[in-house]
């Protein structure tokens, strides 16, 4: 977990300690009752929460906040389950939280910790303790390329997606997917040159300003990667839902093939 340039100064340190018969602390076993995940907003902020078993009465709530990396990690002192209860509620009120495996957890905080060490960065001591609480020793930095996702999902599409006209049908009603309703609120450009575009427009120009917008030189295409990424990465978050009769992520993982 730490940047390159510091490991052969920590190796020495474990060596010298090792030599002078030092013995290392055994990792806690961990545990995890329920593991839950927000959507990922516009600025690629994302919310992993576990509840971890304490004794018959008691639960431990972790947090791992991402963005492009590890922002914030903590796990808090055991409470009473109707107080656990309480703060994740109070969580839900700002947007879904959907029950996720171990593996996309895992999968999500190998991501970060890549984003995070690959900038020189270290992750704060409290995913130490979340690693601690819930038993996270195995996590490694390990990258997402968000194509190879796209053609995992792509791979995993329905029969009834596959043919052109089910495709261009999935495309024209892409912006009404019901699952995304309490998270597109947050998906926006926030662009100074691009807020004086819109505001500087005549009437008649605003009615084609959207399509210049999305053109690859204009100031939404010219994002194009950023949103495709975004909605892969949301549409693996979607996956881990209930099976419903017609998968919603499907649908957007669809559209972030159109969008690259």
């Amino acid at each position: 977990w730490r940047p390159e340039r510091e490991r052969a100064e920590i190796d020495a340190i474990i060596h010298n300690a090792r030599a002078a018969g030092v013995s290392c602390a055994s990792w806690p076993k961990g545990g995890i009752d329920e593991l839950m995940c927000s959507a990922i907003d516009g600025a690629g902020a994302q919310l992993l929460l576990a509840i971890s078993p304490v004794d018959r009465k008691t639960k431990r709530m972790s947090t791992i906040f991402t963005r492009s990396g590890i922002d914030e990690a903590m796990t808090s002192q055991p409470q009473p389950l109707p107080a656990v209860k309480e703060l994740v509620a109070g969580v839900a009120a700002h947007g879904p939280l959907l029950n996720v495996s171990r593996a996309f957890v895992d999968r999500m905080i190998g991501h970060h910790l890549a984003l995070t060490i690959g900038r020189g960065e270290v992750p704060m001591a409290g995913l130490l303790q979340v690693a601690e609480a819930i038993g996270g020793a195995d996590w490694q930095p390990a990258g997402i390329d968000h194509r190879d996702v796209l053609n995992e999902l792509i791979a995993d599409l329905p029969d009834d997606l596959r043919e052109p006209e089910d495709i261009a049908f999935a495309l024209a009603d892409s912006g009404d997917i019901p699952e995304l309703d309490d998270v597109e609120d947050s998906w926006f450009e926030d662009n100074a040159e691009l807020e004086e575009k819109v505001k500087s427009a005549s009437r008649r120009a605003r009615e084609k300003l959207p399509a210049k917008l999305l053109q690859n030189d204009g100031a939404i295409g010219a994002q194009r990667a950023r949103w495709a990424e975004l909605f892969v990465l949301t549409a693996l978050w979607m996956r881990e839902g209930l099976r419903d009769e017609w998968p919603a992520w499907a649908d957007l993982a669809v559209v972030a093939r159109a969008v690259l």
